[in-house]
């Protein structure tokens, strides 16, 4: 990651502050289990996350949405879709809301996924060893392209996806953003 995206990744989550308390009930709530700690993961640019270990030693992830485009519903069902196929997914736990400082939060509780990501691996890590993550990136990359969802953009809450296809979302854009085109 460059330097520059990592100062503006720490500026912007700089300003998600949600409460220690609010994240563990959220998490006893999902899970019932009593969180004891919790890390901020600061990696994305569309939620606040936070890595909460519990009393018996699990370790959760909750995710609370600060970006308009995630939609944590949603990705809930991408994410069990996924499973189905066999791709290696984290349990979500719970998708909720709840009203706190004046707006509404959505947030999801989901299982830790073992491992790290590929960017934090170290530098002494060998060609062969690249070789083996890059199969098994290819493999779990193929699962995820054989899930068909249906649709395309938003999934609305009766089961239904914006757009049908991909030309259909092309459409719109294109129909959408004619002010721009001078």
């Amino acid at each position: 990651m460059s330097d520059h995206y990592h100062q503006y990744l720490e500026r912007k989550h700089a300003g998600f502050q949600t409460p220690e308390d609010l994240v563990f009930r959220w998490v006893s709530k999902a899970t019932g289990r009593r969180p004891v700690s919790r890390q901020k993961l600061v990696r994305g640019n569309d939620n606040e996350v936070y890595q909460v270990a519990t009393t018996t030693g699990e370790e959760y992830v909750i995710r609370i949405r600060r970006c308009e485009a995630a939609e944590l519903e949603t990705e809930a069902w991408v994410i069990e879709q996924y499973r189905r196929a066999g791709v290696p997914v984290p349990v979500v736990h719970l998708v909720d809301r709840e009203e706190y400082g004046g707006s509404t939060l959505e947030f999801m509780v989901q299982t830790r996924v073992p491992g790290r990501p590929l960017s934090q691996l170290d530098r002494r890590t060998t060609q062969q060893e690249w070789v083996g993550l890059c199969r098994q990136a290819g493999e779990v990359l193929g699962k995820m392209h054989s899930v068909e969802v249906g649709g395309f953009y938003h999934l609305n809450s009766g089961g239904k996806w914006d757009f049908a296809d991909w030309q259909e979302v092309m459409d719109s854009t294109v129909s959408g953003r004619g002010d721009e085109r001078e």
